[in-house]
């Protein structure tokens, strides 16, 4: 379909718009290639809009954006750019999810929702021209949904995915991690559960069905049953099982794991499912991978182990194998809920975490550890730890995550008397870093400003006063580098 570009004619320098042409195309073809169904209108305009309430809207063959989001004067950092995309990709998919077939009510929200942001983030690491470089920045980026969805679901206002909907009012609440964050990682679990070709399989059934129509959680499920049972017919999975303890209930699962060994090999390994506050008491079926690392970092996973919906999981899988040196369940991060690090393995983590191959493994680390921290389960004060394993780390998605978890650290969750040691740590880590990153401006940029939220230390704020008055140039515990500073800093 044709596409048009509406923007301000102050921010017309700033707008990518060979960028949004191209990311439409690529999305487009991998929509239509999916969904069994030709985008539906005639057209895809892209209108800039200034003061926007949100980031974007899927008004039919019209999506409208914040101007702030996606003409930035500013040179965008990988986890904006990335950002970037699948804000395009998430509208693009309510084109089919939300226009071409729509909720019956607001109670399923997530239906349009959870769909199109887990959806963008497969059309992202699918990658093709003009996505292909956000193609590995696609699942770390997805993490930080994950933690929001997580983060809101641990929260005494925690509501199903299926939520209860009085009213068009009360429709503005359910705009949460929750609709969107969790509701997403659950149809990520669910496609690694299922698989994606009987997933794409039950979807084209069900735009089939009810395209032009509006449609309920029982649809979508009975065409995603039908899906599954067509293609593999193996009459494991239950989704309407599955939706009732996933779907209408609230609350994640805390998962730890036990084990008994011999001589250094395992006897027996269980996973353990417990409850957490304010959630429902419900034991739930999911699939994860677990990782195994020895003492030379070497990495083994073991795939598709399936938790049942019961307190305790034996997995033989595992027996008979040496005793690892550090666990990590749920790695590469199909699977929802509290994952438990033992003492052990965090001191690994803490040690060894820049010396991880996967990157997307490093984000499950740190997901898991700024989860158990959120539960009083690793302390604040070891938050600087983690973060001098970022030293050698240029992936900003990976830095963004922890940096996030140290803004939170300080407000909520460091002792008084910590927080004065714990900022100048902090400061003095990003500007180190972002001394040794002169070779990339972009990171080095994104260090600085990482920086400014903790410099708080006499001498810090005395040596950022001179750059004010050294435009062009700053010095940095005596190293002086090229580097201009925006007006937001």
């Amino acid at each position: 379909p044709p596409q048009r570009v509406f923007v301000r004619q102050s921010l017309a320098n700033n707008l990518r718009h060979e960028l949004i042409f191209g990311i439409t195309k690529t999305t487009l073809d991998y929509y239509q290639k999916n969904f069994g169904q030709r985008y539906p209108f005639s057209k895809v305009d892209h209108v800039m809009c200034p003061d926007y309430k949100y980031g974007a809207m899927e008004n039919v063959g019209c999506i409208t954006y914040s101007d702030s989001i996606m003409c930035s004067s500013q040179q965008m950092s990988i986890p904006q750019l990335t950002f970037f995309c699948v804000v395009i990709q998430h509208e693009l998919a309510h084109m089919w999810f939300g226009n071409l077939v729509t909720m019956q009510w607001w109670n399923d929200l997530w239906l349009n929702e959870s769909f199109a942001t887990a959806l963008s983030y497969y059309a992202c690491a699918e990658g093709g021209p003009f996505v292909e470089e956000f193609k590995n920045e696609s699942w770390l980026h997805f993490a930080n949904y994950k933690r929001w969805g997580l983060s809101d679901d641990l929260q005494p206002t925690n509501h199903n995915i299926e939520a209860e909907c009085a009213n068009t009012d009360v429709s503005e609440s359910l705009i949460d991690g929750i609709t969107y964050g969790k509701g997403a990682s659950l149809l990520k679990q669910l496609i690694f559960l299922m698989g994606w070709k009987a997933f794409t399989n039950g979807i084209k059934l069900y735009f089939k069905e009810y395209k032009w129509t509006n449609t309920t959680l029982h649809d979508f499920i009975g065409k995603l049953q039908q899906g599954y049972d067509e293609t593999l017919g193996d009459g494991k999975l239950n989704l309407e099982s599955w939706a009732d303890k996933w779907l209408r209930t609230k609350g994640p699962n805390k998962i730890t794991y036990e084990f008994q060994h011999e001589e250094g090999v395992i006897t027996s390994f269980k996973i353990r499912q417990g409850f957490c506050k304010f959630g429902d008491e419900v034991f739930r079926k999911q699939s994860i991978n677990i990782g195994f690392f020895d003492q030379y970092l070497n990495f083994e996973e073991h795939q598709n182990i399936v938790i049942q919906d019961r307190e305790l999981t034996e997995v033989p899988q595992l027996v008979g194998l040496q005793v690892p040196e550090a666990i990590l369940m749920n790695s590469n991060d199909h699977g929802f809920g509290v994952f438990i690090i033992d003492d052990k393995s965090i001191r690994f983590f803490e040690e060894n975490l820049s010396k991880l191959e996967n990157q997307l493994n490093k984000a499950v680390v740190i997901g898991q550890l700024l989860i158990m921290l959120r539960q009083i389960l690793y302390p604040a004060t070891r938050l600087p730890i983690l973060l001098n394993q970022m030293m050698d780390e240029p992936n900003q998605n990976l830095i963004n995550a922890v940096y996030m978890s140290l803004v939170q650290a300080q407000s909520i969750y460091l002792p008084p008397e910590n927080v004065q040691k714990f900022n100048k740590e902090v400061a003095d880590f990003f500007l180190r870093k972002a001394v040794k990153e002169r070779a990339d401006p972009k990171l080095q940029m994104f260090c600085l400003d990482k920086a400014f939220g903790f410099m708080y230390d006499e001498e810090n704020l005395s040596m950022a006063a001179k750059w004010v008055d050294t435009p062009g140039k700053i010095e940095i515990f005596g190293e002086e580098m090229e580097a201009t500073l925006t007006e937001d800093q």
